[in-house]
């Protein structure tokens, strides 16, 4: 016999430690490797770099703001905001 468990929205479900470990090692990955190093380890491959306005590498912070701004370009009713930051 199968048995389905319903979740009301007031109850607090549990998120597995692993996925929000994967998560924050996925987002340090590009943040820390594209802000100080220029390229992630793909990019490094393929002779590929990520370069600030003064064409060196861009820091912790333009690397941040530049991979939350990737979620945002990825989300389908914000992805006229990646067609106005291009232009």
């Amino acid at each position: 016999m199968v048995v389905a468990q319903a979740y009301s929205l007031d109850e607090s479900i549990d998120t597995d430690p692993l996925c929000i470990t994967f998560l924050i090692v996925m987002v340090l990955y590009f943040v820390l490797l594209e802000g100080w190093r220029g390229a992630t380890l793909g990019k490094k491959v393929l002779g590929i770099r990520v370069v600030g306005a003064d064409g060196g590498v861009p820091g912790f912070k333009a690397g941040a703001v530049r991979n939350f701004l990737r979620l945002v370009d990825g989300l389908p009713a914000l992805s006229i905001v990646g067609v106005f930051l291009i232009l």
